[in-house]
């Protein structure tokens, strides 16, 4: 028996739409997203991965943009794209405010791994250093593979 099913428990829209105060966030984000779908089926599918529906501060729709060149390109797109919001957002919006936050659409870039080709030669180098006799070109062998190990830990 699933948790849907069983007796006393409820769906999390019936809970929201239950409690006054969490039904109205609950329609705002509906609201919110219904713009967001309108907004994206708008602009060209290109302009989609730098901007988004940020928020609506009252008739004002607020969409936050990656870069400048997408702020650009969106608004001398606002006319036609109110006027496409308005066509089934009349009341709702009479606004649109572009605004450029590259911290918003920032990706986590991980640190570079080391390469194979680094891993390679200083193993490769550590066996080498192993199968040779004391000599200098063991100390050479040495201080390259140490150099190379100082390289992959920065």
């Amino acid at each position: 028996m699933s948790a849907m099913n069983k007796p006393g428990t409820k769906s999390v829209s019936l809970l929201l739409a239950e409690n006054q105060e969490l039904a109205g966030i609950s329609a705002r984000l509906a609201m919110i997203a219904r713009l967001q779908k309108l907004f994206a089926a708008t602009i060209p599918a290109h302009l989609n991965t730098a901007s988004r529906i940020a928020t609506l501060e009252g008739a004002t729709l607020i969409v936050a943009t990656a870069n400048g060149p997408t702020a650009m390109l969106l608004k001398q797109m606002l006319p036609r794209l109110l006027a496409k919001i308005q066509e089934t957002q009349a009341d709702e919006v009479t606004a649109i405010r572009i605004l450029v936050q590259p911290e918003y659409f920032a990706i986590e870039v991980p640190p570079r791994p080391p390469k194979s080709g680094e891993l390679v030669s200083v193993q490769a180098l550590s066996v080498l250093s192993a199968q040779l006799s004391d000599s200098p070109l063991k100390e050479t062998v040495e201080k390259i593979k140490k150099k190379r190990e100082r390289a992959l830990t920065k």
